[in-house]
């Protein structure tokens, strides 16, 4: 499997294995925003939020947070969306949504399946004690208004994308099943009050 390259191809490099250790901290500050700005040009974070929010498995932390949490193989994302306030001048909540994407590092647990929604332990601690991040976002949403939490951005490009985008036909299947199945469900609602096939 090849690494999937970020483009346009300019002169970042194409992995953080390809970064010298001897980098000034002016170079990794380049390369890392190179690297988040690529990212954004090509929609990988909302493609990552959309395989893990449509494909993925709630599940409660150590903290009793609902979080979402989509695996595969070494690869799992773990995402979560909160209200932070109501904002009375736009009628809404504003919501902070964000996820984080770990890469095990197979020395303390081996990879394992989707969990679905038997998980064994606490499986967000397993994540994140036996992986390592190698993506990050994070967003403010209030109504249709979107701005991307900037200070909490990364992305490190490499194989581990091909994982994630290979499910993104099917993020996009369960989408769409999901909206049949509301229509439907309201359809059958309307039915019901409307007392369709009774004489009244």
């Amino acid at each position: 499997m090849t690494t999937l390259l970020l483009a346009p191809a300019e002169s970042r490099p194409a992995s953080p294995a390809l970064i010298p250790e001897t980098s000034s901290l002016a170079e990794l500050n380049r390369i890392k925003h190179s690297w988040i700005q690529a990212a954004r040009d090509l929609d990988y974070p909302e493609n990552i939020w959309q395989v893990v929010y449509w494909l993925g498995s709630k599940v409660r932390t150590s903290g009793l947070r609902e979080c979402q949490i989509w695996q595969s193989g070494k690869v799992a994302i773990i995402s979560n969306e909160y209200p932070l306030r109501f904002i009375p001048e736009l009628n809404t909540d504003l919501i902070r949504r964000s996820f984080g994407v770990w890469l095990a590092d197979g020395k303390t647990h081996p990879a394992e399946p989707n969990p679905g929604v038997v998980c064994r332990g606490n499986i967000v601690d397993d994540i994140l004690f036996s992986s390592n991040l190698v993506a990050r976002w994070a967003w403010l949403v209030a109504g249709a208004q979107i701005e991307e939490v900037e200070q909490e951005l990364l992305f490190l490009p490499g194989r581990w994308l091909n994982l994630v985008l290979a499910e993104l036909g099917h993020a996009h299947q369960a989408a769409q099943q999901s909206g049949c199945d509301a229509i439907e469900a309201e359809r059958r609602k309307l039915l019901a009050e409307m007392l369709v096939g009774l004489e009244v």
